[in-house]
């Protein structure tokens, strides 16, 4: 059952998309990509230690109209040419859907021989 915040963001929600979207390209693991206008989250960065080095997670949220399209676990948001993986969806009401997506990067590479370039 929707909310009556529901109903009036709903009402407005357009409006914001002008205003503060950014575009985005949404491709499905299977299909054609579609550009959409989405709003993003902030940007958060962690940085995780693996077996051969260090790595930064960069995380943030996307939240499109489910009218344009319905991203899942396994979509890639391709944001200002950078492909980011869709990991969850946070919320999904029927008008928006906002998912988290993830953005690995090595920092640093251990192995034998690295340092030794000519």
């Amino acid at each position: 059952m929707a909310t009556r915040f529901d109903a009036d963001f709903a009402a407005v929600a357009g409006d914001a998309l002008a205003a503060f979207g950014e575009s985005v390209t949404l491709t499905p693991p299977v299909g054609a990509a579609v550009t959409v206008t989405a709003l993003l989250g902030a940007e958060r960065t962690e940085e995780v230690f693996v077996a051969d080095g260090a790595r930064l997670i960069r995380r943030r949220t996307v939240a499109v109209d489910a009218a344009d399209a319905e991203p899942g676990r396994g979509w890639l948001v391709t944001i200002a040419g950078e492909a980011w993986t869709v990991v969850s969806t946070e919320h999904a009401d029927g008008s928006w859907i906002r998912v988290a997506v993830e953005r690995p990067e090595t920092t640093e590479i251990s192995r034998e021989g690295y340092r030794r370039r000519s």
